[in-house]
């Protein structure tokens, strides 16, 4: 395949999937969250890691010593 055929993919794939991805962006700034009061903080972690594994990432939350989990 050549270079141009496989860039031609990629830009198919970004255009099939744009909708899907779009929606995964912006369900980021819907959960509330204050880092300075520690809302929310843990369960934007844990959404992120759900995310991040349905794309096939391996992932895990790591609690640091301003974060309550």
């Amino acid at each position: 395949m050549a270079s141009s055929d496989r860039l031609n993919a990629v830009f198919d794939y970004v255009d099939e999937s744009r909708i899907r991805y779009l929606e995964r962006l912006m369900e980021y700034p819907r959960h509330p969250s204050i880092s300075a009061d520690n809302v929310g903080i843990a369960e934007v972690g844990t959404r992120l890691v759900e995310m991040l594994t349905e794309m096939g990432l391996e992932t895990s939350l790591v609690p640091t010593a301003g974060i309550r989990w």
